[in-house]
């Protein structure tokens, strides 16, 4: 069974989303959550994700988040809990959203993850980073 996450567990999501410069947008699954024109196929092949993976892997212990077990590193992924998209439709690049909002999670959790609910997108005045 899937365990669900709290978000305030993790970081200051809920109370970010009562400031006047978060907007929840409607999911829409063609919606893009990366830079225009930018596949994050590719995006996801850069050094600095490379790097920033290995980096949350190793700071969880290479534990799946949602069913607790110990997994290879080949054998997870990380899992944004949320997505920011700024009103010129950029999107931060993955390795540069904060520990809180990524999770360890196997491909099993992962896979029930995307079908159980979408991922939130916020649309953000102002960058965070």
């Amino acid at each position: 069974m899937l365990k669900t996450w709290n978000l305030k567990k993790y970081d200051n999501l809920e109370i970010e989303k009562q400031n006047e410069n978060y907007k929840e947008i409607p999911h829409d699954p063609s919606y893009p959550v990366r830079r225009p024109g930018v596949k994050y196929n590719e995006v996801l092949k850069d050094e600095r994700w490379k790097k920033r993976r290995n980096n949350i892997l190793y700071k969880r212990h290479y534990v799946c988040e949602c069913c607790r077990r110990r997994f290879k590193k080949g054998d997870l992924a990380i899992h944004h809990k949320y997505y920011v998209i700024y009103p010129n439709g950029d999107v931060p690049y993955p390795w540069n959203y904060s520990d809180s909002a990524l999770m360890c999670v196997c491909h099993e959790c992962h896979t029930k993850i995307h079908n159980e609910k979408p991922i939130p997108v916020y649309y953000r005045k102002h960058p965070l980073f």
